[in-house]
């Protein structure tokens, strides 16, 4: 929504086609909320759609779940392409992870088997169908992603192009020292306190079990410390079907009480893409920590966020994570899932002053740089001209 948002302030004429459940975060773009659950049958609306409004463009937003893990997504390209030859048709990977047969029907499964059998079934897969190979160009948030893909389709790193994520979610500008200490107060947290933040879904992968252990850690060294988790959980299918864990987000908040850790945490929950919330505690805290259990990389939306307002950043480095993430200059990087590492970063970073202003400094940089909606919009526009 915030992309067809910015695209239409620049005079780009937009239509987003999306579920029955979504609601118009703007008034600058056009809303049709008719797909019940993107099954065969959408299909239908889809075809209509495209042969009324014909564009010019075509930029299907992908990963499995978001489509209910059902196969009719992954063959779009093809009937816009048949439709419509001139249509440029882009896809953005949003991660990795496309339809699971293990997630479809039998009868999805019978349904996909024949669409098959009237197309070329050259570089199709269940996963993907022929959503990459009948894609005029792939949008990709990291190189890894683009890497991983590569290896299975054939041409697919000539018709392609990393854009980093910029944040969706409104950035406020810094608050000052009454405003940061107003904040604070509404979270019960002292002046002398580390505010820590955590933002970004909550699931599994996530590594907020590292750092509830490392906020155990801090309390057994008489560190005053309190953790605020900004941000709830994806759609319960995600947690549900893809994670087995519907319950995780009440295991995680039983574990502070485990840990004698329950009152230096506050579970903010979610917030709408509007809100300017989440900002606002950021701005507030002392550190941010994303302790990802396989390392940061470009495409996680929530280090863009955070490094947008400047906060120093604790995060893990992993074998895909991208060279630009630089320790103790844009950022502190630590092993995945290791408590006591993140623990004592968070001691030396918050009791060096000079060290936050730097990681602060360069985490701002390397945002303006990677992860603004201006350098965004306009690559975008260059890889719908390819």
């Amino acid at each position: 929504m915030r992309m067809a948002d910015e695209f239409a302030q620049r005079g780009v004429d937009v239509t987003v086609l999306t579920s029955t459940r979504a609601v118009a975060q703007h008034n600058t773009y056009k809303l049709l909320p008719i797909i019940e659950n993107w099954s065969w049958m959408d299909i239908l609306a889809c075809r209509k759609l495209l042969q009324e409004s014909a564009p010019d463009v075509v930029d299907i937003h992908f990963t499995g779940w978001i489509y209910n893990d059902h196969p009719m997504i992954t063959f779009l390209p093809t009937l816009i392409k048949r439709l419509l030859p001139q249509t440029h048709v882009c896809v953005h990977i949003e991660s990795l992870g496309g339809i699971r047969r293990d997630l479809s029907t039998i009868g999805d499964i019978v349904i996909r088997r024949i669409v098959t059998q009237f197309i070329d079934r050259e570089q199709i897969n269940y996963e993907y169908g022929s959503l990459i190979r009948d894609a005029d160009s792939v949008v990709f948030l990291s190189e890894r992603d683009k890497y991983e893909l590569s290896k299975t389709f054939t041409g697919l790193a000539d018709k392609s192009k990393v854009l980093p994520p910029p944040p969706i979610m409104p950035v406020l500008p810094a608050l000052d020292r009454s405003a940061v200490q107003e904040v604070r107060r509404e979270l019960g947290a002292e002046d002398s306190e580390i505010v820590l933040a955590y933002y970004g879904y909550v699931y599994p992968g996530k590594g907020v079990e590292t750092l509830l252990s490392a906020i155990r850690h801090l309390v057994e060294k008489n560190r005053q410390v309190a953790l605020i988790v900004i941000g709830g959980s994806p759609e319960m299918r995600v947690l549900d079907q893809r994670c087995q864990k519907p319950n995780y987000i009440e295991e995680l908040e039983s574990s502070t009480s485990a840990l004698a850790i329950k009152d230096r945490v506050r579970w903010i929950g979610y917030s709408p893409a509007n809100s300017e919330r989440p900002s606002k505690l950021l701005r507030a805290c002392d550190i941010c920590v994303l302790p990802f259990d396989s390392g940061v990389m470009l495409h996680n939306s929530s280090f863009a966020f955070a490094a947008m307002h400047g906060v120093p950043i604790i995060t893990t480095t992993g074998p895909d994570t991208d060279a630009v993430f630089v320790h103790r200059d844009n950022v502190i990087v630590i092993r995945p899932s290791h408590s006591l590492d993140l623990s004592a970063a968070i001691i030396e970073l918050f009791d060096d002053r000079a060290l936050q202003e730097k990681i602060s400094a360069g985490a701002l940089k390397l945002a303006k740089q990677k992860f603004s909606w201006e350098t965004t919009l306009k690559e975008t526009m260059n890889v719908w001209r390819m």
